[in-house]
């Protein structure tokens, strides 16, 4: 399957629960088919060039967000529409990748970052230098084992599940003492 990039903004005014409803969204549909996310990456809150303006609400900055997967090209495409009809995501864009040079850039891990139970073989990645970025997302428990991996949760929900706990061990704005 081809490798593909997708890089999206979401509103800077999101929940965390919206943003992780809209991640959740867009890893099912790249995870439906055999499709493989072998890389996410939040690349922080970032002032856009100008304001945006969608569903009658402008934004001035957003979260970008980066998918690395390899899926059917059908599933971009149905990627495409999700992200367009999505109220949260304000522009997105995908990109085919030359895998020779993107695998160079990345060592492979343990476990991956979502995985079906169906293709034992993925291999979940993190760029070089960059270890410490994303290591939250890419952190496993050691206690899992082969029977929590074959739980009849999809690997979308199990991902929606690991990022909301990721968020709500955040700060939030009001709670500064």
């Amino acid at each position: 399957m081809p490798l593909y990039e997708s890089l999206f903004f979401i509103r800077g005014k999101c929940q965390p629960t919206e943003i992780v409803s809209s991640l959740t969204k867009a890893a099912k549909c790249v995870t439906s088919n055999g499709g493989v996310i072998r890389q996410l990456d939040n690349l922080g809150k970032r002032p856009l060039a100008y304001p945006m303006k969608k569903q009658k609400q402008k934004s001035r900055f957003g979260f970008l967000y980066r998918f690395r997967s390899e899926c059917a090209p059908a599933n971009i495409i149905s990627l495409d529409r999700l992200l367009r009809l999505d109220e949260n995501v304000i522009r997105h864009m995908t990109t085919k990748l030359n895998p020779t040079k993107v695998l160079n850039d990345i060592i492979p891990q343990e476990n991956p970052v979502l995985w079906n139970a169906d293709r034992t073989t993925i291999n979940s990645v993190q760029p070089k230098g960059e270890e410490n970025r994303m290591a939250w997302l890419f952190r496993h428990d050691k206690t899992t084992t082969a029977s929590t991996t074959e739980s009849k949760t999809s690997p979308a929900d199990a991902f929606g599940d690991r990022i909301s706990s990721i968020l709500s061990k955040l700060k939030k704005p009001g709670d500064e003492k």
